[in-house]
């Protein structure tokens, strides 16, 4: 079998026509690698900022169960300000610490899979497919756009993806 080349983007979005199910074993194996890798990666970015956990409340991290109890008696004597105090810092610590984490990640993808392996700083801002090929537009930080063409793209840079748009316009 002849051997087909991948787009992959951060996140859980997978788009691809039918012809893309004869990949062999080891190119989809990959494509599941780097999708996973682009996913951590999108994570990463997701929770390291201001707001990441604290803004979230499905990763938003509360007081444990011992402390809780102690947090409800805090709050009924007027002390609720250094409950939430707490409780933001805590959540704040995690924010500062998942870049670290991603550093670490990388490093680890890297030496699993080369130094290659790994391109960061791009966004998907267009594709197309042709001729069986897709061929999609990134656009790196400081604003210069390059193309890449494969055989298979997947769009996993979460519901607001620009592949996922493609798809599901609305």
């Amino acid at each position: 079998m002849d051997r087909r080349s991948l787009l992959a983007l951060p996140g859980v979005a997978l788009a691809a026509p039918a012809w893309a199910l004869s990949l062999n074993e080891t190119d989809a194996a990959g494509g599941v690698r780097e999708a996973l890798r682009r996913g951590a990666e999108a994570a990463v970015a997701s929770l390291g900022r201001a707001d990441g956990f604290l803004g979230n409340p499905a990763v938003r991290i509360p007081l444990p169960g011992a402390l809780e109890d102690a947090a409800r008696l805090m709050r009924t004597i007027g002390q609720g300000k250094r409950v939430d105090e707490l409780v933001t810092a805590m959540n704040r610590a995690a924010e500062a610490a998942v870049p670290q984490a991603r550093t670490l990640l990388l490093d680890a993808v890297r030496q699993r899979l080369g130094p290659d392996s790994v391109v960061t700083g791009h966004q998907i801002v267009d594709f197309s497919e042709s001729g069986g090929r897709v061929s999609a537009v990134f656009e790196q930080t400081g604003g210069a756009r390059i193309m890449a063409e494969g055989d298979l793209l997947i769009g996993a840079d979460g519901i607001h993806s620009t592949v996922r748009k493609h798809f599901y316009p609305n």
